[in-house]
């Protein structure tokens, strides 16, 4: 539904939109680790290039 407001959110999409909210939550989490991986690979670089 529009802007993601679950004040907006019909009764009968209640169990949807927390299944949506909870696949979204994963993701997320999956994105955020593989962020910090590849941080932590250009530290390591850097560190490299600096030595």
């Amino acid at each position: 539904h529009d802007d993601m407001k679950p004040d907006f959110v019909t009764i009968s999409e209640i169990s949807k939109a927390m299944k949506l909210a909870e696949s979204i939550k994963a993701r997320a989490k999956e994105i955020v680790s593989e962020f910090y991986h590849y941080k932590k690979e250009h530290d390591k670089l850097k560190l490299k290039r600096n030595k």
